[in-house]
């Protein structure tokens, strides 16, 4: 296969992407690959290869990744730098890791490990399931608090799954999304510098992409490379916080509606009751127990806010005031069940479960 003449990439052989376990050398580009899990990170890293995955296997990539993995690309030097990392980041809206735990885990590995000179960012959206509400509207709001209007240069919205579209609808309607992200979701990022691009899950396309990203610079750094200050002091910590406090939320409420069906499980008649439906609800509030811990301990890495939660969540940490909330909040007995499950069953559905 040709491949056309880049302006800031020179290839000097196969492309290939190989994963490393040490530290990045010093003098080069590191390229974040950030975005929501399912929303074609694996898929860019694999075109980019080529296909040829040396020491990565599919189900590698395939699998949704909760911790930073680092990949060199070979035979590609971007403006004379022959060091050029792909970091892998793991998916917000993962209902097991919080973006508050996916940039402290940035935030370590940078300190830790980040020999390189230049950053920039690749942000994955899935042109064929947008929906601009709740939840991924949230996290669009938190991806650029995290990365920061300022360096707007450093960043592409990489919009994927155009490969997959193959009704006349479909491609209508994918187009209508690419032009609202462009005009109305990231209008911010994209008047500063940034650039929407679409990726055609092919060798070629990922390479003009980062051509693309890596010939523009920003005065500015990204605000989650910002060293300035503390981790816990940056800017961006508080939304964080937010998003975290509103997982605890909906996973209390999801913990309150399993009690009480295995509450109810219990009363039933030994004839008519569903042994099976007991293990599998007893097997789920395990789960949601655990994952309330482990986002309870995050939120108190932080500090323990002075305000308490009120009585029926399971710590004094708070939670955030939605409507939502704040109509379990606001009432007792009978009506706050209802609210309880009503918002339980929303949020749920929000989040895939």
């Amino acid at each position: 296969m040709s491949l056309p003449i880049f302006n800031h990439i020179t290839i000097s052989g196969a492309v290939s992407v190989v994963p490393i376990d040490t530290k990045p050398k010093a003098g080069g580009y590191a390229l974040f690959i950030m975005g929501p899990t399912g929303a074609g990170k694996s898929k860019f890293i694999e075109s980019l290869s080529g296909g040829q995955l040396h020491g990565i296997s599919k189900d590698q990539l395939d699998g949704f990744t909760q911790e930073i993995s680092v990949y060199e690309i070979t035979n590609l030097t971007v403006d004379g730098l022959d060091l050029v990392y792909i970091i892998d980041t793991p998916g917000f809206l993962d209902r097991k890791i919080s973006e508050l735990d996916i940039i402290s885990k940035v935030n370590k590995w940078m300190t830790n490990d980040l020999m390189v000179l230049f950053t920039r960012v690749i942000y994955c959206i899935p042109i064929s399931d947008i929906r601009l509400c709740g939840s991924k509207s949230r996290t669009f709001d938190s991806f650029k608090s995290i990365a920061g209007i300022e360096a707007a240069n450093e960043i592409t919205i990489m919009t994927t799954m155009w490969d997959t579209l193959w009704t006349k609808s479909g491609k209508e309607r994918a187009g209508r999304n690419f032009q609202r992200l462009r005009s109305h979701v990231f209008a911010d990022l994209v008047a500063q510098g940034a650039t929407l691009e679409r990726s055609l899950n092919t060798q070629e396309s990922a390479l003009q992409i980062i051509d693309g990203l890596c010939g523009r610079w920003s005065r500015q750094l990204l605000a989650f490379r910002n060293v300035s200050h503390p981790f816990a002091e940056s800017p961006f910590i508080p939304g964080l916080i937010a998003e975290l406090q509103g997982r605890i939320a909906q996973l209390q409420a999801h913990k309150t509606v399993l009690e009480e069906d295995l509450t109810r499980l219990g009363n039933t008649p030994t004839k008519l009751s569903d042994p099976m439906l007991h293990v599998v609800l007893k097997e789920r509030l395990k789960e949601v127990e655990d994952d309330l811990l482990r986002f309870e301990s995050q939120l108190l890495q932080f500090g323990r806010p002075r305000s308490p939660l009120p009585t029926g969540f399971s710590t004094s940490l708070p939670v955030e005031s939605t409507n939502d909330v704040g109509r379990v909040l606001d009432t007792t007995g009978a009506d706050r069940r209802d609210h309880i499950k009503k918002f339980a069953k929303k949020m749920l559905k929000g989040i895939g479960l």
